[in-house]
């Protein structure tokens, strides 16, 4: 999985995109995310993943900034489990 390009709006939400390779076979898929690798919390995203789902915009809290990490759980497919953690300063 990657973190590209961020969005803020008027509002202060502030949006990471993410994409990572189709899962195939995934019977559940969650985004979390972190400021310390330690605790995680799980995103608010623009849309499911399902297994023709390659990128999804992932909701950080608003006025978010800083370094945040970001990680996929999976259930189901040859995928299943925790994904690489890979991350996104937030300015």
């Amino acid at each position: 999985m990657d973190a590209y390009g961020t969005a803020k709006n008027e509002l202060g939400d502030v949006y990471v995109l993410l994409s990572f390779s189709q899962l195939t076979g995934v019977t559940s898929a969650k985004i979390q995310y972190s400021t310390d690798k330690q605790t995680w919390q799980d995103a608010e995203l623009d849309s499911p993943i399902t297994s023709t789902t390659d990128q999804v915009n992932a909701k950080l809290p608003s006025f978010a900034s800083g370094t945040y990490y970001f990680r996929m759980i999976v259930d189901g497919g040859q995928r299943a489990g925790v994904s690489n953690i890979t991350s996104k300063d937030i300015e």
